[in-house]
């Protein structure tokens, strides 16, 4: 399943903290480094930072059915 909603980085329907624990393992990542996740580079600017961060902790607690 792929989820439509910003922050939910392993897509199982919800931004919880499994997904803060995704994006925050990547953090201060860019391509290359090895920690670094495509799926938790929200704002697409090839580098994990606090704007993705941000985005994320926006819809925490959502939910997408």
């Amino acid at each position: 399943m792929i989820s439509s909603l910003v922050g939910d980085c392993d897509w199982d329907g919800d931004v919880d903290i499994f997904d803060m624990v995704n994006l925050c393992g990547a953090y201060d990542s860019e391509p290359g480094d090895s920690n670094w996740d495509p799926y938790v580079d929200l704002i697409e600017n090839w580098r994990v930072d606090i704007f993705d961060v941000v985005l994320a902790a926006q819809n925490y607690g959502a939910r997408w059915d």
